[in-house]
């Protein structure tokens, strides 16, 4: 599916770049009017003489699609402008157009969903949602095998609610609750097999209150000064 978006951008764009050089009026690239300012679109090449970038102007102001492609020809970089600022989808590949990162702006600001993938298994590596260029809400963390491995909850850019670590295979590890980026209320540790492993509480960054720590056949031990 990624291949056939890569193909499908191309084409059109290689298609729009040749039309727009046999066109014979006023509408050729890299256009200026007649007060310096650039209109429409505009074409660059690398040195090799490939085509590497294709961005549209309004009023010397980038506007609508702009595609980066590297020397090969396959696609870099994908977005989109209004008004000079970066506004919906931008979508960033590797060397050999396999998206690896893809974000939402909104006149210029990072918010919306973001999604990035791992290089050597293009599995999604993080996702989560930005507000403002901050993390919001619940954003998630994978192992390269796909697996979650982390998941919080911020508050504008703080942690700031549930915290959840999952084993490697799958399965939660632990399960706590942040405050303003520290620790503070419930704790618990899990077996690989889901028994309860550790319990106790956080206040501020610290432990407080009494804590257990239970064996995998469930016996429960009080610890003395949290520790065994």
């Amino acid at each position: 599916m990624k291949n056939l978006h890569f193909i499908l951008t191309v084409s059109v764009f290689i298609g729009l770049h040749a039309n727009i050089l046999s066109a014979q009026s006023k509408y050729h690239p890299n256009h200026t009017d007649e007060n310096g300012r650039k209109q429409g679109a505009w074409v660059y090449y690398h040195p090799s003489g490939n085509l590497k970038t294709i961005e549209n102007y309004k009023d010397n102001l980038l506007d609508g699609i702009r595609i980066i492609l590297n020397d090969r020809g396959y696609l870099n970089i994908e977005e989109y402008y209004k008004s000079g600022k970066l506004h919906g989808e931008q979508r960033i590949f590797d060397g050999f157009a396999r998206l690896m990162e893809l974000k939402e702006y909104h006149e210029g600001v990072l918010s919306g969903s973001y999604k990035k993938y791992n290089p050597n298994t293009g599995k999604l590596s993080e996702e989560g949602t930005y507000v403002n260029n901050e993390k919001h809400g619940k954003y998630i963390w994978y192992y390269d095998n796909g697996n979650p491995a982390v998941a919080y909850t911020y508050n504008m850019g703080i942690i700031d609610g549930d915290a959840i670590e999952y084993f490697r295979e799958g399965g939660i590890a632990s399960i706590s609750t942040y405050r303003a980026n520290e620790l503070n209320g419930p704790y618990k540790e899990f077996y690989p097999d889901g028994k309860i492993k550790l319990e106790g509480q956080y206040r501020m960054g610290e432990k407080v209150g009494k804590w257990y720590s239970f064996d995998e056949n469930g016996r429960k031990t009080l610890l003395k000064n949290n520790k065994k």
